[in-house]
């Protein structure tokens, strides 16, 4: 056949050329080996197969088929083990397949846009769920990972909505980020609203106990050690439509939250640090945000199209925001409390849907949130007095700095203790960021053990000074 001379001719002139070294390649998921590169086109009722010397690839399925399929193990006595990329792409009255354990890998969209199949089965020996691979199959009701499987890529399982429980298995790895991402109907043409529904889709994302990288809360997907959380489920419901992110995380991970239809109200643990990267994209119901006071980064994109959400404060600890991290909201007012928070992009950074007509950026004078808003024509209002300092751990005093002037500082403090002088008890956070040996104390020790830093660092040391009291 034709295609089986082309190849056998790309095979003759790799040898006339001298290629001595093995020859591969990868097709959609699908590896071929230079010992097998002719072979022979078949095509057996609805489906077509690449038959090589010693095994046989499925490449196309005609999208007419509908109904059930059983794929063969076998074709003209040659195994098949491979289903290649798009092979089964927009077959969209197909409604189960049963595939063969001889099948060892099934290529990106291999069953993209299969709206009508409700079953499939993942045969033992398929180690990664690759791109797309099952995306825009919105029948599909269970799926079973074999221990087998190690890697689920991106938008393997997207969109598919009646999809209502996944069950991570103890070898499972690596699993996207988008890996289960859902959009809500018509997501490309319907900005800045919400269709008025609560959208269906996958409700609960549980782990073996025996994973060693995965966890779950309540059906909620964590890393191992649960300081990211990596997917809130697309049609998880919750009690009164508001979710508290629990104590520990430290990272809400990129798309964790995306086009989430079910969440009115987010509440953050203070051990959260940084928000991905359109982790709140288009969760058109969220009303009320309570974030971290211990937030550093707000990365690209991660409250865009959150048409509910009105006002939002923005902590002091808050270093970075993204680019378009606000885009098209329905946000009047945005307050910055730190005034030297980095404003990453222009103006998409804080832009609001039609309905908002009188959009504020509130902070203090002559901070970063009043360049921003006077260069893009933003009403800015003025906060009351000075901006509160930053307090972090060896720095008692606050000015960015740990060395001698922060021992002088709990120095004095001891000494009014020692003494009883009446005085202002301090700040706890105060207190905290002076107890650098954790004795629940502000003494001597306290004051040595940051000069000992200080000096270790003005002789060329290197590291925080928490790096420095954990070694010493």
């Amino acid at each position: 056949m034709r295609k089986g001379r082309i190849m056998a001719a790309v095979m003759a002139a790799a040898m006339v050329c001298g290629a001595a070294a093995p020859f591969t390649a990868e097709r959609s998921g699908c590896v071929i080996t230079a010992s097998a590169l002719d072979y022979a086109e078949v095509v057996e009722g609805d489906l077509t197969f690449n038959v090589y010397s010693d095994y046989a690839v499925l490449v196309h399925c005609d999208e007419s088929i509908a109904g059930n399929i059983n794929v063969p193990s076998s074709i003209n006595g040659v195994t098949v083990t491979c289903i290649e990329g798009e092979a089964f792409e927009k077959c969209e009255k197909l409604e189960s397949v049963v595939i063969p354990n001889s099948i060892i890998d099934i290529g990106e969209r291999a069953f993209n846009g299969c709206i009508s199949l409700k079953s499939i089965n993942i045969p033992n020996g398929v180690s990664t769920m690759r791109r797309a691979v099952f995306h825009d199959c919105e029948q599909l009701e269970e799926v079973a990972f074999p221990d087998s499987v190690e890697t689920i890529e991106p938008l393997a399982f997207g969109n598919c909505r009646s999809l209502k429980t996944v069950s991570i298995t103890k070898n499972i790895k690596e699993i996207s980020s988008t890996a289960f991402l859902t959009e809500t109907v018509g997501h490309w043409f319907f900005v800045g609203g919400k269709t008025g529904q609560r959208e269906r889709g996958i409700e609960s994302i549980t782990v073996s106990e025996d994973n060693h990288y995965f966890s779950s809360i309540d059906g909620v997907l964590f890393n191992k050690d649960k300081t990211l959380l990596i997917c809130y489920p697309f049609g998880k419901n919750c009690e009164s439509n508001t979710y508290s992110i629990p104590n520990g995380v430290v990272e809400i991970g990129d798309y964790a939250f995306f086009e989430n239809q079910n969440i009115d109200k987010i509440v953050f643990s203070n051990t959260v640090e940084i928000i991905g990267k359109e982790a709140f994209y288009a969760c058109y119901f969220l009303k009320e945000c309570e974030l971290s006071s211990n937030l550093k980064l707000i990365k690209n994109a991660s409250f865009s199209c959150t048409s509910d959400l009105e006002r939002i404060t923005l902590p002091k600890s808050l270093e970075k925001i993204g680019s378009g991290a606000f885009y098209y909201t329905g946000l009047c007012e945005i307050t910055i409390l730190n005034p030297d928070c980095d404003i990453y992009g222009g103006k998409e950074t804080y832009t609001c849907r039609e309905e908002v007509e009188k959009e504020c950026i509130r902070g203090y004078v002559s901070s970063t949130a009043q360049a921003y808003a006077e260069k893009y024509g933003y009403r800015f209002e003025a906060l009351d007095g000075e901006p509160p300092k930053t307090v972090s751990f060896g720095d008692p005093n606050c000015d960015g700095k740990v060395d001698s002037k922060d021992a002088s500082f709990i120095l004095a403090e001891y000494s009014k203790l020692s003494t009883g002088a009446e005085t202002e008890p301090l700040p706890t956070e105060i207190k905290n960021a002076a107890d650098v040996n954790a004795d629940g104390m502000l003494d001597a020790k306290d004051a040595s053990a940051i000069l000992g830093y200080y000096s270790y660092i003005s002789t060329g040391g290197s590291g925080d000074i928490s790096e420095y009291m954990s070694k010493n």
